[in-house]
């Protein structure tokens, strides 16, 4: 899948914030490097300060994913049902390549981007859902976690480094008394 992003944001100097005033999204679904056994692979994009979602269930191998995830939008429906802040989804079934697309931008409204330690602004964040084994070994059971993909929209040097106050000493050398 790749992604394409139109931001527009500004920043409000009153406040010191980047804000994101809109936002157009197209995602294009690719055909997957391997296949797997059936689990519904996800990417989120959403506001940088989004919590990640969080996902129970038991794990059935027969449909490789937990037991209420068994279509496309289901992972849209059961999991991100009511959320805002995620503005498109892309998931696909690993196994059978069925796949769904869907952008949440009307209910969109201005939000401040998030300000890294290096200075930067992440103005958009892409969470990913992948399975995994809980104990760690191939033989454990499997089960679901989200993480924050290292694919953001990130700005560098803005706004532009501010100077620190500056005090200049001026002698009139013309008028010293000793």
């Amino acid at each position: 899948m790749t992604a394409d992003a139109d931001i527009t944001w500004h920043y409000d100097i009153a406040t010191d914030n980047v804000v994101v005033t809109n936002l157009q999204l197209k995602l294009n679904r690719q055909n997957p490097p391997k296949r797997g056994g059936g689990f519904w692979d996800t990417f989120i994009f959403t506001q940088p300060q989004a919590q990640l979602p969080t996902e129970t269930g038991t794990f059935l191998g027969s449909n490789g994913d937990l037991d209420y995830i068994k279509t496309a939008h289901d992972v849209w429906d059961k999991v991100l049902s009511g959320r805002n802040d995620v503005y498109a989804y892309f998931s696909q079934n690993n196994k059978t390549e069925e796949n769904s697309i869907i952008y949440n931008l009307q209910n969109f409204k201005p939000y401040n981007a998030q300000k890294n330690a290096d200075g930067s602004w992440t103005l958009l964040s892409v969470f990913d859902r992948w399975n995994w084994h809980l104990n760690g070994g191939d033989s454990d059971p499997l089960g679901v976690r989200w993480g924050k993909d290292s694919v953001a929209a990130t700005l560098k040097g803005i706004p532009p480094v501010r100077k620190t106050t500056e005090v200049h000493y001026h002698y009139n050398t013309s008028v010293i008394c000793l």
